[in-house]
Parts: C-alpha cells; structure tokens; sequence
C-alpha cells in the first residue's frame, strides 16, 4: 500500500510539472521569448516584429523563429552585445560569418515551412549559451529572419 502512495505522488507530481510546463510553453509571447533566448530587450528600432517559438525543458528541445526588420545600427549593437545569460566557455557574441559556413544552417525547416534564400545576404551567428542564433539579414529590404535553438552542454 506504501508503494502505491508512493508511485501515486510521483506521478501526480510529474503529471503537474508537464501540464504546468506545456501551458506556459504555449502562451509565451515571441517578444518574451527573444528577450529570453538573448539575454537583450527587444531594441526599439526593431519594427514589424513577430514569430513564434518553445522554451522547453529540457533546453536543448527550445526553438524560436523571429521575423522583423532593423537596420544596420541593430546588428552593430547585436555584435556589441556580450551581456550572456550564464558563464559558459560555449559563449560567443554573435558576429557575422559567410552564408555559405559549415556552421551555418543550409536548411530551416526545423523552424518554418517558409523557404529562408540566404543567397546575397548577410548571416550572423552567435551563442548565449543555452541557445545558439543564426541570423539572415537582407540589407536592401532590411528583413531579418532569426532562428534559435537550445543546445546540450
């Protein structure tokens, strides 16, 4: 009967940490969760911002995908910024890197349905451990398509 209890509670508690967890994955705001996987409040010459994205337990199941557009001064910023979220010798501040990298990302559809052309763009990269960034920028139309996802330590 004491095993009973005992695997009764376990479960219910498990039971309430998952419902719990799910319900604030699903309402989080994309403002929120930019503010969360950078560490950075969202710049006021940020415009046309929008997206959508996880943050999950455990990290390495987070994602986000953010759309908006921002001019250069916002990437000099970016680059700018080192105000990480934890010490982790995986820190990088995010910083322009060739489209064409092996770092870099070839294929988003872990992020978005939506075909992301990286040809004649500019791409940023950068880790505010947990999270790693892939950032494509199109400097003539000033659209930005961000993309994050958790990693494993």
């Amino acid at each position: 009967m004491k095993q009973l209890v005992v695997i009764f509670f376990a479960v219910f508690l498990l039971t309430g940490c998952f419902i719990t967890r799910k319900a604030s994955q699903i309402n989080t705001p994309p403002q929120e969760l930019y503010e969360t996987f950078l560490n950075l409040k969202l710049p006021s010459v940020v415009s046309d911002f929008g997206g959508e994205g996880v943050n999950a337990l455990p990290v390495f199941s987070s994602k986000g995908y953010f759309t908006y557009k921002a001019g250069p001064d916002y990437f000099e910023m970016l680059k700018r910024h080192d105000v990480f979220i934890e010490k982790s010798d995986f820190n990088d501040k995010i910083h322009q890197i060739p489209c064409d990298d092996s770092k870099f990302p070839r294929d988003f559809s872990y992020w978005t349905e939506e075909k992301i052309n990286i040809e004649n763009k500019v791409c940023f990269i950068g880790v505010f451990f947990p999270y790693v960034h892939y950032i494509v920028y199109d400097q003539g139309t000033r659209q930005v398509h961000h993309f994050v996802t958790g990693m494993r330590d």
